[in-house]
């Protein structure tokens, strides 16, 4: 299941997998668990959990080309921790840090502002030609 997106620069801006960092996921509070290419937001005491899934092909390390609206499998939310899963919308950007020269993806739940927690993702396997961003 998956929410309706909106991506910065465009949903069909298409970018190398191995140019990318890592993600970024912005929330405003609460904690997040990461379970390879799946993270879950949650926000005690609140018991609705907010799922985010990664497309496997994206997360693994490659030398492949892909586009915004391609990388997100999953996105949505089960409200009061039940069982019924609700399409959740975001926004995924293609951001570079000013400080270093590493672009990272941003995905922002509900479109929503927030702090923005980064996560590595897979590096390069080892003895490829070129070097981890």
């Amino acid at each position: 299941m998956i929410g309706t997106g909106t991506f910065s620069p465009s949903g069909r801006f298409n970018f190398p997998r191995s140019y990318v960092r890592g993600i970024g996921i912005q929330i405003i509070s609460g904690t997040i668990a990461q379970t390879d290419n799946t993270f879950v937001l949650v926000n005690p005491p609140d018991p609705t959990f907010y799922t985010l899934v990664f497309n496997e092909r994206f997360w693994n390390w490659s030398s492949n080309r892909y586009t915004l609206d391609w990388i997100i499998e999953e996105s949505y939310y089960n409200p009061g921790g039940l069982g019924t899963q609700v399409p959740m919308p975001y926004l995924l950007t293609f951001y570079t840090d000013t400080a270093t020269p590493n672009p990272y993806i941003i995905f922002s739940p509900f479109s929503s502002p927030g702090g923005v927690t980064y996560y590595e993702l897979p590096p390069p396997p080892p003895g490829y030609w070129l070097p981890f961003p």
